[in-house]
């Protein structure tokens, strides 16, 4: 499980697929998810995502990067599909969290 979480805390800016982060841990998909839903009760998509979003909103926050930039950076190729996701986790859109954070 530790390779695994590494493996994305390392990557997470990449296109990651759960056959990646399985790979890194010497294990397969099923295997992968298994872990994941024991250790975390979630998907290693909705793990990703999460933790793409925890670094976005510390950018948010500390940084003056526009949205675009931080969107990609973070790992996200869409911005409108990272405000969504964005929004459903912290309650408020990247930039109202970011004035409200000020």
């Amino acid at each position: 499980m530790q390779q695994m979480l590494d493996f994305i805390h390392k990557h997470y800016p990449e296109p990651l697929t759960v056959e990646a982060i399985a790979r890194a841990a010497h294990t397969n998909k099923r295997e992968c998810f298994r872990c994941f839903r024991s250790s975390l009760s979630q998907t290693p998509v909705e793990y990703l995502n999460r933790y793409r979003l925890s670094v976005a909103a510390y950018l948010l926050t500390s940084t003056t990067q526009n949205l675009a930039s931080i969107c990609k950076q973070c790992g996200f190729n869409n911005v409108s599909y990272f405000g969504k996701l964005f929004r459903q986790n912290y309650g408020t859109s990247p930039s109202r969290y970011r004035i409200m954070a000020r």
